[in-house]
């Protein structure tokens, strides 16, 4: 295997691995007896924040979000997105990534992970 390229790219195989491993704690809990399928359905449906990992991590496993495992949206993508300013020393910010949705809506991909942990914290009582 060659060397990253960037910075960027362990960044963003970081993040994505960060969703694929996020989501699939639900199996583990599953399977260890924590709850149910039903139960995380439920956990999934209540907080929006997890459907969107789960959307995430699907559609970098299978390469498009499978319309029969319940996205939330069909039409979402990432990207890289870039700020209009510079910083007050002058230098120019890095570009963040985003998960967009069909609506135009978007998350910041970094700020979602942190929402998708919060989540967990609470679920587990830690």
């Amino acid at each position: 295997m060659g060397e990253w390229s960037s910075d960027r790219d362990r960044a963003l195989d970081t993040i994505f691995a960060f969703y694929m491993n996020c989501f699939h704690l639900g199996d583990w809990l599953k399977e260890s007896g924590f709850c149910s399928e039903g139960d995380l359905r439920k956990m999934r449906a209540e907080y929006g924040q997890l459907g969107l990992c789960r959307d995430i991590a699907n559609g970098m496993k299978h390469m498009r979000v499978d319309l029969n495992n319940h996205p939330t949206d069909p039409n979402w993508g990432t990207a890289a997105a870039h700020v209009d300013y510079l910083h007050m020393d002058g230098s120019i910010p890095f570009g963040y990534w985003v998960f967009s949705l069909g609506d135009g809506s978007s998350f910041d991909m970094f700020d979602l992970a942190n929402q998708c942990l919060d989540i967990w914290r609470r679920i587990l009582g830690r």
